[in-house]
């Protein structure tokens, strides 16, 4: 599949999910097919300013690309289980059939790093919010937010799914570890932080590179956007005709992959 080549801008919405409103980190740039401009940071303080934020941009553009970090969806072999499942009756399906997702699953085959399992983690709650978070949005854009599967057939506003760590890993990047305290950590996000400049046609100017070494919300909150590029640009591993039914249902990770021009 190749990529978008349409004239019009793209506003591109990066989103570091969290429960916590918070930990909870945006970015934004605008996609003119060339590449990105106007890097703009927001660290927001409750839901209601992370919906006002994005909702101002949105106005600006003429569609809307929403990368978040969190799942959007569950194994479904774990919906069918738990819904004729009784207390104290075996399960039948293998647990990584059950907690993992067909991305999740693809993810780690490409790249050698498994995603949190959204049917056995706590993550579980982060995909919550983020999908409570896109009806929010999708109320104060005034748009309904669909799940983008094709980047030349784009809806005014759409959303997809990304992981920072395989974006990372795709770039040589360090993906552990970045988001910790102490030293370590503050070195690995600068870094990436000094890393991901020239994927932006300014760069990134020196203060809002300081605000991405401080916060790795924010840092993960810009590589979303960097995935939705990606998205726009076709570079990311897109499912089979086999595989659609099931991404469709359970939701897909879209990361930079080395096949994914396929067919």
């Amino acid at each position: 599949m190749t990529g978008h080549s349409r004239s019009e801008t793209i506003h591109v919405v990066g989103i570091d999910c969290a429960v916590d409103p918070k930990r909870v980190g945006v970015a934004a740039a605008t996609f003119t097919g060339k590449g990105l401009r106007d890097l703009e940071l927001v660290a927001p303080r409750d839901t209601a300013e992370i919906l006002d934020w994005v909702a101002s941009r949105a106005h600006e553009a003429q569609s809307v690309l929403l990368a978040l970090d969190s799942p959007l969806g569950w194994p479904a072999p774990l919906g069918r289980t738990l819904n004729s499942h009784r207390a104290g009756r075996p399960v039948e399906p293998e647990a990584d059939e059950l907690f993992r997702r067909l991305t999740d699953r693809l993810v780690r085959q490409r790249i050698g790093k498994q995603p949190l399992e959204v049917g056995a983690d706590r993550i579980a709650r982060t995909a919550v919010a983020a999908l409570g978070l896109l009806a929010g949005l999708g109320h104060s854009m005034g748009a309904e937010i669909r799940l983008a599967w094709n980047p030349r057939q784009l809806p005014r506003a759409s959303a997809i799914e990304t992981y920072p760590a395989a974006w990372l890993l795709s770039r040589g990047l360090p993906a552990n570890r970045y988001k910790d305290a102490g030293q370590e950590a503050v070195d690995r996000r600068e870094e990436i932080a000094w890393n991901i400049s020239p994927q932006f046609e300014a760069g990134v100017e020196s203060t809002v590179r300081s605000q991405l070494i401080h916060s790795s919300h924010l840092l993960d909150a810009v590589i979303c956007v960097l995935c939705g590029e990606d998205f726009l640009r076709g570079r990311c591993l897109q499912p089979r005709a086999s595989e659609r039914e099931t991404a469709f249902k359970e939701g897909w990770i879209w990361f930079p992959d080395a096949s994914a021009e396929q067919g």
